[in-house]
Formats: structure tokens, C-alpha cells, sequence
């Protein structure tokens, strides 16, 4: 395993403890079924604050360590994600 590889699993699960102090609950790793491709997802819960008139309220997190900033491409896969989530629902690992 490289150093930055085991960074992003350390920071994965900082982004776990993040969620399930805010009040996420289920937070876990799983895979989206996309339009046409399935996505892995690092991190995501489900808001356990009752909401009205809505859906529950989920947040998908995709974490990652570079030793600079993250590229366009990464920022484009990442909101092509979250476009192809709105219509389909995730599955455990």
C-alpha cells in the first residue's frame, strides 16, 4: 500500500466520524447504481432528522489525498456522481 493510498483511508474514516457527529446515520461505503455504470462511493449517510414533505436528506462523500489540489477531471467525475445518484439508489458493499 502507498502513503497516500493509507492518507485516503485514514481520511476516509475521518469523513465517517464527521458525518455521524452531524447527525448522518448509516454511514458507510457502498456502490451507486448509476445510468449505465456503477460507481463506488467513499462515504454516505442518511440525515436522522426527520424532514417534512421531502425525501430523506443523504450526503455522499468522495474522499482523496494528494499532495497538491485535485484536478478538473476529479472534480468532474465526482458532480457526474452525484448527477447520476438523483436518479438511482445505493447498495451496501
Amino acid at each position: 500500500m502507498k502513503e497516500l493510498q493509507a492518507r485516503g483511508y485514514v481520511f476516509e474514516k475521518v469523513i465517517w466520524d464527521l458525518l455521524e457527529e452531524a447527525g448522518y446515520v448509516s454511514v458507510t461505503t457502498g456502490l451507486l447504481e448509476g445510468r449505465g455504470a456503477r460507481h463506488q462511493i467513499d462515504a454516505y449517510g442518511t440525515l436522522k432528522i426527520p424532514t417534512a414533505f421531502t425525501y430523506p436528506i443523504r450526503l455522499l462523500a468522495e474522499a482523496k489525498c494528494y499532495n497538491g489540489t485535485a484536478g478538473l477531471e476529479t472534480i468532474r467525475n465526482f458532480l457526474a456522481l452525484l448527477n447520476s445518484s438523483q436518479t438511482t439508489t445505493i447498495t451496501t458493499a
